[in-house]
């Protein structure tokens, strides 16, 4: 499933998704990334569609440095996937990676569209400047 998120392989998907013993939160070895957080790094929007409408994908499993795929979205400046995942109710959107970085702050350098979406959303915390002067 790995593989396929990587490529944008939707009909793989799909049929694995089928499949009752396949765990579509499995992490690569070496980044700790999902088949989420793939599809989110690579913008392959009807794939995390097709992955967030399954009850056994968590959005909330992070990469080893502590990214979720909604932090990747915002990153990338993904404005499609921004705004499927903003209100998905198991999706984390204040989640800090392991350098306190949120998706806002991610996405700052991206796509002003994704910042005012952010911050436009009541439940978006806002940039806590202080812990960064220290």
């Amino acid at each position: 499933m790995l593989a396929a998120s990587k490529r944008g392989d939707l009909k793989e998907i799909q049929s694995l998704l089928q499949q009752k013993d396949i765990d579509p939160n499995e992490k690569e070895i070496h980044s700790g990334s999902t088949p989420l957080l793939f599809a989110c790094f690579h913008c392959h929007f009807e794939i995390v569609q097709l992955l967030l409408n399954d009850d056994r994908v968590d959005p909330k499993v992070t990469n080893q440095i502590g990214r979720t795929p909604f932090w990747w979205a915002c990153r990338k400046g993904d404005i499609d996937i921004v705004k499927f995942m903003i209100d998905h109710p198991k999706v984390d959107i204040n989640k800090e990676d392991n350098n306190g970085w949120t998706p806002l702050i991610a996405s700052c350098s991206r796509s002003l569209e994704v910042v005012e979406l952010l911050l436009a959303n009541r439940r978006i915390k806002r940039i806590n400047f202080e812990k960064f002067n220290k």
